[in-house]
């Protein structure tokens, strides 16, 4: 689901490095839109890469699975990955927390009598 809330929404996609012109014919117009979407260009590139330090501040183990050397992450990764990546984690960390805590409740629940052979019966009960 996106950021509207609409889960059928198509999310743009991250642009490509613009390609310079050749010919003798290419015109200032044509340079002055390649200017542009170089602008625009550069201007993602930085800000996918802030938003990378950033998460990296943030959490400084969350993206440590993605790494491929020491401290460098794959050239591709995108901030759309690293933010599933990092939810992920989170998600998994919180069901992991819930089923402990779940676990934990279950155990202070039961009643134990201290007798010879209600102890393994006791362990039995609780796989």
């Amino acid at each position: 689901m996106t950021r509207t809330g609409d889960p059928i929404a198509v999310l743009p996609t991250r642009p490509s490095k613009p390609i310079e012109p050749t010919g003798t014919t290419v015109s200032n117009v044509t340079y002055r839109a390649l200017e542009n979407k170089m602008n625009a260009y550069e201007t993602i590139e930085h800000w996918d890469q802030e938003i990378t330090n950033v998460l990296q501040v943030k959490f400084p183990t969350g993206l440590t699975d993605l790494r491929i050397e020491e401290g460098m992450l794959p050239l591709n990764l995108t901030n759309r990955m690293a933010f599933k990546h990092i939810e992920a984690e989170v998600i998994s960390n919180i069901v992991a927390t819930k089923a402990y805590l779940d676990l934990v409740n279950d155990v202070t629940k039961r009643i134990y009598m201290p007798n010879g052979s209600k102890a393994v019966q006791y362990f039995h009960k609780m796989k």
